[in-house]
């Protein structure tokens, strides 16, 4: 629990530039790692194949 509460601590001086920009980041991985995941997923089934 001591460890959360200084981490918190850490992150509540953070200005707010610093969190945009890590907002930013994590939107854009995000977005790679679902389109990554749609195009070479095992569990996609492949509709041509069957035709």
């Amino acid at each position: 629990m001591l460890s959360i509460a200084f981490c918190a601590y850490l992150v509540s001086g953070l200005s707010g530039v610093t969190f945009a920009l890590f907002a930013g980041w994590l939107a854009l991985a995000a977005v790679l790692y679902v389109t990554y995941a749609r195009k070479y997923s095992r569990l996609r089934q492949d509709t041509s194949a069957g035709s």
